[in-house]
């Protein structure tokens, strides 16, 4: 090893001093993992475990059958669970929109963006649209069937 250093650096180190350097390092790493870890800075959220765990199996059961889930209704959901309950004091006004977002985030589930299928169609209602549809109309319905409707 000395050797290599010496090719490498140019500096010829004797062996009983990296011997005595691997043997320190190697003690501090052994009084290192002796050491618990320090306490998680922030917030730590009042809302039980249990709670919001059922709450995801939910969503994803919703999900799963292609049910849109809005935050309106998970919101109200956690409301519900919580009421009654120790963690109740902690909102008094109900879950916040901070909360929803921490905990999507803290359990990897996504939002998205829903439309309406009415909002589609309203879309889709432009002149040109509407005079196909009915031309279509005057060729299937004979002019008869039109007046006594």
């Amino acid at each position: 090893m000395s050797m290599k250093l010496q090719k490498l650096a140019g500096v010829y180190i004797n062996y009983s001093t990296i011997k005595r350097a691997v043997d320190a390092c190697s003690a501090e790493v052994a009084t290192l993992t002796d050491v618990s870890s320090p306490q998680r800075l922030g917030f730590s959220s009042p809302y039980p475990a249990d709670g919001e765990a059922h709450l995801v199996k939910w969503i994803e059961s919703m999900r799963a059958f292609k049910i849109p889930v809005f935050k309106s209704t998970v919101m109200a959901m956690a409301n519900a669970q919580i009421k009654g309950t120790d963690s109740e004091a902690a909102w008094k006004d109900g879950v916040t929109n901070n909360w929803y977002y921490r905990f999507l985030k803290a359990h990897g589930l996504a939002t998205g963006t829903y439309r309406p299928l009415e909002v589609s169609r309203a879309q889709w209602t432009t002149s040109a649209n509407m005079l196909t549809h009915y031309k279509v109309l005057e060729e299937r319905i004979p002019f008869w069937r039109l007046v006594l409707l």
